[in-house]
Order: C-alpha cells, then structure tokens, then sequence
C-alpha cells in the first residue's frame, strides 16, 4: 500500500464537545437538541458547498445574522471541530515515517477547509480534498473516484481510514482498502 487516506472529524480531531454545542445552539437561540437536530439535518448541504456559511448559520437561528453574529457562529463551530487528537496525529505521523504518502478526504464545509488548509501539520498531507470543493460528500461514490484521480493511483495502492461505516463501505466498493476507525489503535496498526 502506497497511500495513506484519512477522514479527518472523530479521527484526527475530536467530536464537538457538548459545552462547543450548547454555546453554538445559544448563539442560534434555540436548545441543545433542537439545534443538534438542526445543524445535522442541514449540515450535508453545507459540506457540500450547496449552502454557504450565512444560509447555513441563519438557517439554524431562524433569521438572517449579520456579519458579526455570522463570525461568531462560524468562529465557534471551526474550534469545535478544530482540536486534534494527539495519539492519531503520532500514528500518522509513524506512517509518515515508515514510508506511507499522505492524504486528506473529508466532509467540511468551506470555513473549517480553509482552517486546515491554514494549520501547519496539515501541510505534510499531498493532497487534502474536501467535499465542499469537489461538490460531493461521502458516501457518494463519486468522491472516491474523485480522490483516486487526484492521487494518481490505482485503488489497491490506497488504504482509507474513517469512522464511519457508510463511508468505509463505499471506499471499499471502489476497491479502496477501507478500514473503519475505532480510535487511534487502528492507525497504529497500519
């Protein structure tokens, strides 16, 4: 095996933390469940690029937010997404060392891409491909014929870890290695 594919939310970063959503869902007015049901429900539109960060934000508050309301809202859900897991970045990291070439594939809308794309550790991935530039999410099959042209390689060259079982499943049918993330012991073993 030759590449290295990660998803990057709940393997390299951890999940939101329940203060990051209660803060998020005060700042859209509404409860801690209303808005985790909102901000789900809507949330693959905006990580496809489909809804950008006022429609998505204002959406969920039910009313247009202006620039200062809409930063706030953005700034927090980025940090919410935005800490990494150390074990699965020194996995990653050996698998770097031992030889693995690296890449990115994971559903983010623009605002947390761009972070990434701006955060330093970031930079040792050859490729970071995110669903809202190439117009599609995973599970779509489409994305990882999308990921396979990018990489230049032949699916049995590439292994591709995530957490969820939908996606591991469509990797797998594109015959992408797939295998699914249980914490950062799946890396390690690679």
């Amino acid at each position: 095996m030759t590449w290295l594919v990660c998803d990057y939310g709940e393997v390299i970063s951890y999940a939101p933390r329940e203060d990051d959503v209660t803060a998020l869902a005060g700042l859209c007015g509404l409860g801690a469940e209303e808005f985790t049901e909102a901000y789900w429900s809507r949330r693959v539109a905006y990580d496809r690029g489909d809804l950008d960060a006022s429609s998505f934000w204002s959406s969920l508050a039910s009313r247009p937010l202006g620039p200062e309301a809409l930063g706030r809202c953005v700034d927090a859900d980025v940090a919410s997404w935005t800490r990494l897991d150390p074990r699965s970045t020194a996995a990653i990291e050996a698998c770097e060392r031992r030889g693995w070439r690296l890449a990115l594939l994971s559903n983010a809308p623009a605002e947390i891409a761009r972070a990434l794309d701006a955060t330093p550790w970031f930079a040792r991935f050859e490729h970071r491909l995110f669903s809202c530039d190439l117009r599609v999410t995973k599970p779509d099959p489409a994305i990882f014929r999308a990921l396979l042209e990018r990489l230049g390689a032949d699916p049995s060259a590439v292994t591709f870890v995530d957490d969820r079982p939908s996606n591991v499943e469509a990797a797998a049918a594109t015959g992408i290695r797939a295998v699914r993330y249980d914490g950062p012991g799946t890396i390690e073993g690679l």
